[in-house]
């Protein structure tokens, strides 16, 4: 894909400890005691153009997750645009709420995009986890992670758990790139071609690779249309054609 210029495109995918609490029942319950509020384990990221994925966990410390709070912040305030699945819900606010309990601004302006959100608003899917759609798709399933188990086994510290959350967040990773690229022509939610430095670029990808397929008219204007031909999706230039003498 031929690009003018690139922005700076995160992948992640943070994993948290739920909190320690006290209740006098299992249902319909309601928390008479926190013991432990809920941290930042760990986070998982990429960045398209480099072919490594990352990981960093939270300190040995019991429930110290300061440092690794604030590479999540850095790689935030490093990004154009963030990709992650459910993140608009999740990840963004969970990574939020701890930057404001540290006292943190908040960081540079970055766009988001939720593959969830846009599987979900692009078609009626059986579901629209990370882990069903990769099957359905052919991209692959999530890890078993032995249930709550590894987390308990992280919080104690135990290397073995960590190992496992390790390759657990990573592949996460791998399937987030692979559906990212798979629902990349159904994207509407960033303008890739605002990088293209007034060039005509795919809105979807940013490639310049692009071919006149049409018109799309709307009740007053009538827009010239174009097909990528690297990832598939449509777009239409910026500017209306003139309309013809007595047509409005």
């Amino acid at each position: 894909m031929e690009n003018t210029s690139k922005p700076r495109i995160l992948f992640y995918d943070i994993e948290t400890m739920a909190a320690l609490v006290y209740t006098w029942s299992n249902y319909k319950t309601n928390v008479i005691a926190t013991e432990q509020d809920w941290y930042m384990l760990s986070v998982a990221w990429s960045w398209v153009g480099d072919d490594n994925i990352y990981f960093s966990r939270k300190s040995k410390k019991k429930g110290d997750d300061k440092a690794l709070v604030k590479r999540v912040w850095t790689l935030l305030d490093e990004a154009d645009i963030v990709v992650a699945h459910n993140g608009d819900s999740f990840d963004q606010r969970k990574c939020n709420a701890r930057f404001i309990e540290l006292g943190m601004p908040p960081p540079s302006p970055y766009q988001t995009i939720d593959t969830k959100k846009i599987a979900a608003r692009a078609a009626y899917n059986y579901s629209n986890k990370l882990d069903e759609l990769s099957r359905r798709l052919g991209l692959g399933r999530k890890l078993d992670t032995l249930g709550f188990a590894t987390w308990l086994g992280c919080a104690a510290e135990n290397s073995k758990a960590w190992k496992l959350m390790e390759k657990y967040n990573i592949h996460d990773i791998v399937l987030l790139e692979n559906l990212y690229y798979k629902l990349l022509p159904w994207i509407d939610s960033v303008n890739m071609a605002h990088w293209a430095e007034g060039k005509l670029a795919c809105r979807r990808c940013g490639s310049r690779n692009v071919q006149k397929r049409g018109v799309r008219r709307t009740n007053a204007s009538t827009f010239q249309t174009y097909r990528c031909n690297d990832c598939g999706g449509w777009s239409r230039a910026p500017k209306a054609d003139k309309l013809r003498p007595g047509v409005r």
